[in-house]
């Protein structure tokens, strides 16, 4: 084993926040896995930018610019109105290029190439209604956030319910933090929730828990 890869190389901390993008977010690559983290996006209400030089199927909200991508060339997408950018090319030195870029404007930026360079990693997203639920590796291992998302959407069904439920008492000015762990606690109201019976649980939590 070389020195180079036996030496421990230090992981920056990661912390789970909620980014709120008021420009757009700029694809660089329309390929499978930069069309995903668009669709992504989009679907958040993000205003979505694909540079790509050929065609690519997208959803008409959906900016696509034709255009070839280079070491000299990338920079003129990049401006003001740019909140958050992806590397999704099929070079990853440019993609790298492009991170590095980027950071130095502290710009966020994902690398669909790299796990150790940019600093935003995509996360799997469960929406729950009021709620998103974002399960995150930090890019080690994006399977494994897929599959925890798809058992917690099979073990906790209609989540969407639940959430529902807590703005309700939330709107009524009935909602903290012992009300929760008495809902939790009760078999019935759990029950209802899980079968998504938002009425019948909201009367139950009414005339039982409150």
């Amino acid at each position: 084993m070389s020195k180079e890869s036996s030496q421990t190389h230090e992981v920056p901390a990661r912390y789970p926040v909620t980014m709120y993008v008021h420009g757009r977010a700029v694809i660089f690559g329309g390929g499978e896995v930069g069309m995903r983290k668009a669709a992504s996006l989009e679907r958040c209400g993000i205003h979505v930018c694909v540079i790509d030089r050929a065609d690519v199927a997208h959803h008409e909200r959906m900016e696509h610019i034709k255009a070839d991508v280079d070491r000299d060339s990338f920079k003129r997408f990049i401006d003001d109105t740019t909140s958050l950018v992806v590397c999704a090319l099929d070079d990853p030195a440019l993609n790298d290029m492009i991170a590095d870029y980027c950071m130095d404007r502290s710009v966020p930026v994902n690398v669909a190439t790299s796990r150790s360079k940019g600093s935003v990693a995509f996360p799997a997203i469960l929406d729950c209604g009021h709620e998103l639920l974002a399960v995150s590796s930090s890019n080690a291992c994006p399977l494994c956030s897929h599959a925890l998302k798809r058992y917690i959407a099979t073990e906790l069904p209609n989540i969407a319910t639940f959430s529902l439920l807590m703005h309700h008492l939330f709107d009524e000015g009935v909602l903290d933090r012992d009300i929760v762990a008495s809902i939790l606690d009760d078999g019935t109201a759990m029950a209802l929730i899980r079968e998504g019976r938002f009425e019948d649980a909201l009367v139950h939590i009414r005339e039982v828990i409150l």
